[in-house]
């Protein structure tokens, strides 16, 4: 583990030298570490296709190993649909097209390095809109081209790239 200085004074840990390992880990059974997160994402970044905001989190939930080329011993209940900030961690903002690295960490993504099949366009997160602003059909979704955050109404179909914990 390594610290990091924050420009306010405090000492964070870092949950992992991303330097060292670089940054994602193709795991060989249908998942990818990012090693600075500890996030596990599923490989294949378009297995369920365009789905309701509903279905997507019933998606997310109910996979597990066997499913989506998926041979990592999950069940179902371990995956769920990233939070915003999870997304947030994933991009980097320097790129485009999509707004992701490569496995290294070192260089824009290209397919296949980590990850397959990555469309460049909304994908769904786990973050509902707040109550307040009076949109409650609306759930936080990403733009992948980008790496930037926008909402959308539940009903549309958006893209589905599920997320679990370490085991």
């Amino acid at each position: 583990m390594m610290t990091v200085f924050v420009a306010v004074g405090l000492l964070l840990p870092v949950l992992s030298n991303a330097g060292e390992e670089g940054r994602f880990t193709d795991l060989g059974d249908g998942t990818v570490r990012d090693n600075q997160t500890g996030l596990v994402w599923l490989k294949n970044a378009n297995c369920f296709r365009w789905k309701s905001f509903d279905k997507a989190m019933e998606l997310a939930a109910d996979l597990a190993s066997g499913q989506c080329g998926l041979e990592d011993g999950s069940i179902a209940g371990d995956w769920r649909l990233p939070s915003v900030w999870e997304w947030q961690d994933l991009f980097v903002k320097k790129y485009r097209n999509p707004a992701l690295s490569n496995t290294e960490g070192t260089g824009k993504w290209k397919p296949g390095d980590p990850f397959d099949n990555v469309q460049n366009l909304y994908y769904w997160t786990g973050s509902a809109f707040p109550e307040p602003t009076g949109r409650l059909d609306n759930v936080y979704c990403v733009y992948l081209y980008y790496g930037v955050v926008h909402s959308k109404e539940r009903a549309l179909g958006l893209y589905v790239w599920p997320v679990r914990d370490s085991f």
